[in-house]
């Protein structure tokens, strides 16, 4: 199984802590609404669920790895992904749209 499709972080996510898995589930929700491109496209995901193991096994806490707010930290992630809102943005006004608009 591929590390992108939802099945495998779907079987990683049910073997990983409880606190941490909230964290990840909230996250998950987060992008769904602002919709980054490569959420469905690339690896996002898959890559977050490492990024809280790696810190689990250091000894950090979820918020020390990120803090208490789940907007934030995500904008951060996708701050240079263009989104889906931007490409129906680009369909109304038919310029693209870049990362000061």
């Amino acid at each position: 199984m591929a590390r992108s499709t939802p099945g495998y972080l779907v079987l990683r996510l049910a073997t990983t802590r409880g606190s941490l898995r909230n964290w990840v589930e909230e996250m998950q929700k987060y992008f769904f609404k602002i919709g980054p491109v490569e959420l469905t496209d690339g690896n996002l995901l898959a890559e977050i669920v490492d990024f809280f193991e790696e810190g689990v096994a250091a000894g950090k806490g979820v918020l020390e790895l990120i803090g208490n707010d789940v907007a934030p930290f995500c904008d951060d992630l996708i701050k240079d992904s263009r989104t889906y809102a931007d490409i129906y943005q680009e369909s109304i006004t038919g310029k693209p749209t870049t990362a000061e608009d």
